[in-house]
């Protein structure tokens, strides 16, 4: 690591040049290398930054690993025909680097040989058999590339990060591409993949964002997981008959893509592959495809009709969620899995009477037994549904985001309603709950900003809204589970369950009395205009401490629950997870100097939160998402002089980019 040497001349003598010989040598501008040398061993010129020419004489035979590592100086390199064989990362970050040339002796491009960010254009001769993993990882300067007829096998990452990349031409003579061998060529237009690929890694084309056209003539029988994903331009694709199995997202947010042909070999359709591919008006599902996993065709709002042919023997939940286009349902007469009874316009599972998947023509016919999970789930333009009373139970999220449902009642049949099974159903104004309901999964109406009347009838047995309280209790128990905007916590309430009032934005003071003895976390989270929340002067478990507008546990001065205008008291040493999470109204917050811990997304989402004063000397403890949602490079970090340093230093209060003094603050003021 001589960093003052400039020049070096070897002697004729030399005929291999020893591992990390000049490492180091940041001031090494030049260097003649004699006919003599047959060798030039692993990491010898290594971090030699000055470095700006060399000339490797038709003696050498081998280019060891990391040679020229990080020769950031070296603008070209002519590597002669003796060298057969050139080793990892030889070239990797010669970030001046902008052409090369490969002899026809070298068979391999190792391992991340070519990292070089302005490596303008690369010629890879007929001799190179293999390009290997990240062989050219970030050449960002690159814009075209041609692979010879003998290579096979391009590795993983091979192209990775090639922005400017537009056109690449794959030879018949490869077989297998690797995973994200081309991931993030964000200028890449078009792609074919010849007859001769066998298999494709997955994310091989990962966030092409420019790509609108795939032609794959490949026998492949899969597309792998991720292999298109985010290629938000591409208009059209062709699968071949070979393909079997389309992977997990591997079309996902393929936002461009209006159709595409499934050819009749495929079996299985995988976890979102088509998710969010916002601009596929239709789609036919081949009589071969057995199985259609969860969130299949999930956002694809363009979508008119579905039909589900024989084949088919498990559709996922959630495989069509927030379709909201979708009109029509249908299920071929001869599948023995499922149907679509009375012209329902919905997907029933035949044996058990359950709608799995409806719309927004759907017609609940009487024979079903029960509504599955997330069966409606994204019917934004659902307006009305009528509930037969052969229904016995409501499943998860059934209804979950269904706007513009303004109505529901529920039969006195059903037993059972599932976590969320209203949520988001944010025209809703009333509900009732009927006798015969015996178990409610949690919070079953959140985020209905609307609901001001939910009501229990008198002569269930498992639940009231005692009081007129406009709240679901559980009578057993006395724990409010599931609250609305014009919710009173009555007296005789002892806990508060998980997420009660979750994204209850309309809610905007709440008193807790002096009964309550647990409360759940996140019970207020996205309780937007929450401002006034009080806790009964004379409960023994909890405080709201001189009006502080937050929830404190007395005995660990442990903050709970806060909202907009909480005013953290002194004697706080802890804020619970959730306490403040999706308090999007939320601008500005002082933590006082005794507290020492702040739990899991105790801030997150307080997306418009400006400003942090943080009086503790010591930064305190936080979780790796307790601030996620915010921006840090807008929010200032306000904190004591004495402790910028260790703010600054802290694993997770490092990342805010504006941190000052309290003593600063105080002078601007």
């Amino acid at each position: 690591g001589c960093s003052g040497l400039t020049s070096v001349k070897i002697p004729d003598s030399v005929s291999e040049i020893g591992a990390s010989a000049f490492h180091g040598c940041s001031g090494l501008t030049s260097v003649s290398i004699p006919d003599s040398v047959t060798k030039i061993e692993d990491k010898v010129f290594y971090g030699c930054s000055g470095l700006t020419s060399v000339k490797i004489p038709d003696s050498v035979s081998e280019i060891g690993k990391n040679a020229f590592y990080h020769c950031t100086s070296l603008k070209t390199i002519a590597i002669p025909d003796s060298v057969a064989e050139i080793g990892i990362y030889a070239f990797c970050g010669c970030s001046g680097l902008t052409s090369a040339t490969i002899p026809n002796s070298v068979t391999k491009i190792e391992n991340g040989t070519f990292g070089c960010s302005r490596l303008e254009s690369v010629a890879i001769p007929n001799s190179v058999t293999l390009i290997g993993d990240g062989a050219f990882s970030y050449c960002t300067e690159l814009t075209s590339v041609t692979i010879p007829d003998s290579v096979t096998q391009i590795g993983d990452n091979a192209f990775s990060g090639c922005f400017c990349l537009t056109s690449v031409a794959i030879s018949d003579s490869v077989t297998e591409i690797g995973k994200y061998a081309f991931y993030r060529c964000t200028t890449l237009k078009t792609i074919t993949i010849p007859d001769s690929v066998t298999k494709m890694g997955e994310s091989a084309f990962a966030n092409c964002s420019e790509l609108i056209s795939i032609i794959i003539h490949g026998p492949i029988s899969t597309i792998n997981d991720h292999a298109f994903f985010g290629c938000s331009k591409l208009a059209s694709v062709t699968i071949p008959s070979t393909v079997k199995t389309i992977g997990e997202e591997a079309f996902c947010d393929c936002s461009g893509l209006t159709s595409v042909t499934i050819p009749n070999s495929v079996t299985e359709i995988g976890i979102s592959a088509f998710h969010n591919c916002s601009g596929l008006t239709s789609i036919v599902i081949p009589n071969s495809v057995t199985t259609i996993y969860s969130g299949a065709f999930s956002h694809c709002d363009k979508l008119t009709s579905i039909t589900i042919p024989d084949s088919v023997r498990e559709i996922s939940e959630r495989a069509f969620s927030y379709c909201s286009g979708l009109t029509s349902l249908v299920v071929s007469p001869n599948n023995r899995k499922y149907d679509s009874r009375d012209n329902c316009n919905a997907i029933v599972e035949s044996s058990s009477s359950k709608l799995i998947i409806g719309c927004q023509n759907t017609v609940v016919p009487n024979s079903i037994a029960s509504i599955g999970n997330s069966a409606f789930c994204g019917c934004t333009k659902l307006t009305s549904v009528t509930i037969p009373n052969s229904i016995t139970a409501i499943g998860d999220r059934a209804f979950l985001g269904c706007s513009k449902l303004s109505s529901v009642s529920i039969p006195s049949s059903v037993i059972t309603i599932g976590k969320g099974a209203f949520a988001g159903c944010s025209e809703i104004e009333s509900a009732f709950i009927p006798y015969s309901v015996t178990a409610i999964s949690g919070n079953i109406f959140s985020h209905c900003p609307k609901l001001t009347r939910l009501i229990v009838d008198q002569d269930n047995k498992k639940y009231d809204s005692r009081g007129d309280c406009n709240a679901i209790i559980e009578t057993s128990t006395n724990t409010l589970i599931s609250g609305c905007k014009s919710t009173f916590i009555p007296n005789s309430i002892t806990r508060i369950e998980t997420g009660a009032f979750f994204r209850c934005s309309e809610l905007t003071h709440i008193t807790i009395p002096n009964s309550i003895r647990t409360i759940g976390s996140s019970v207020f989270s996205g309780c937007t205009k929450l401002a006034t929340l009080a806790v009964d002067y004379n409960n023994t478990t909890y405080n709201s401490n001189g009006q502080c507008n937050a929830i404190i546990e007395g005995a660990s001065n442990t903050l709970i629950a806060g909202c907009k205008s909480t005013i953290i008291p002194d004697s706080v040493t802890t804020i619970a997870g959730w306490a403040f999470s999706l308090c999007s109204n939320l601008t500005s917050i002082t933590i006082p100097k005794y507290v020492t811990s702040i739990g899991r997304k105790a801030f997150f989402g307080c997306s418009n939160l400006a400003a942090i004063t943080c009086l503790a000397i010591e930064p305190p403890d936080c979780a790796c998402d307790t601030f996620n949602g915010i921006d840090k490079s807008i929010c200032k970090l306000i904190v004591p002089r004495e402790s910028i340093d260790r703010y600054r230093d802290d694993w997770m209060w490092k990342d805010f980019k504006h941190i000052s003094a309290i003593e600063d603050m105080d002078k601007e003021k």
